[in-house]
């Protein structure tokens, strides 16, 4: 399940995670993000993965490859989390995307708004 986060603004959108993403969540969260997209051209994204607790990791896999068709209109993507895995699945898919990535651990959530705002 997700949340759109009250902080986001302007073409800074927040995505607070929490458990897991199904598949009717992307159902939902593409289109979202693909009618963002149309409304703002450029957009920057801040995951926050703090209470994601049951990582499918093929599943996540396949799901970031979704994403992929948006990468080119994400400046930035600033990722939330304490769970070692996520570093590691960022390091990975990263190099797959245009997007700038960022993994900020939970303490340090205002300073991942403000370099998602920057």
């Amino acid at each position: 399940m997700y949340n759109i986060m009250h902080e986001s603004t302007g073409n800074v959108v927040g995505i607070k995670v929490t458990k897991e993403l199904k598949s009717e969540d992307y159902a939902t969260l593409l289109p979202f993000t693909h009618q963002l997209i149309l409304q703002r051209g450029m957009i920057r994204v801040l995951t926050d993965l703090t209470d994601f607790d049951h990582p499918n990791h093929w599943a996540n896999f396949k799901a970031a490859f979704r994403i992929l068709r948006y990468s080119k209109f994400v400046e930035k993507d600033a990722i939330i989390s304490d769970a070692p895995w996520v570093l590691t699945f960022a390091k990975l898919v990263s190099p797959f995307f245009k997007t700038e990535v960022r993994v900020f651990p939970s303490h340090q959530s205002k300073e991942a708004w403000d370099w998602a705002k920057r």
